[in-house]
């Protein structure tokens, strides 16, 4: 094995530890996007289930309605 000078083992591996580098920022920036994804999917979650309770609530009102007129018009028949 030929002799390999001390400032170029020192360059290789401090190349060496840039290559971990990325590979740690990739990581990261993986995990990022999950973290995103996950946050993203709550948030739509959530509308979902404020838009179903705000038509639930719609629904009832003008089931509300229709008694209410229903009664009116059985008093005026009568």
């Amino acid at each position: 094995m030929p002799h390999v000078p001390k400032w170029m083992t020192e360059l290789i591996e401090k190349g060496q530890g840039l290559f971990r580098s990325v590979g740690r920022q990739k990581q990261e920036a993986m995990r990022e996007r999950e973290r995103e994804a996950v946050r993203k999917e709550k948030e739509a979650e959530q509308e979902f289930d404020r838009q179903e309770r705000q038509a639930k609530r719609e629904r009832k009102v003008e089931a509300e309605k229709k008694i209410k007129l229903k009664e009116l018009a059985l008093r005026e028949k009568s």
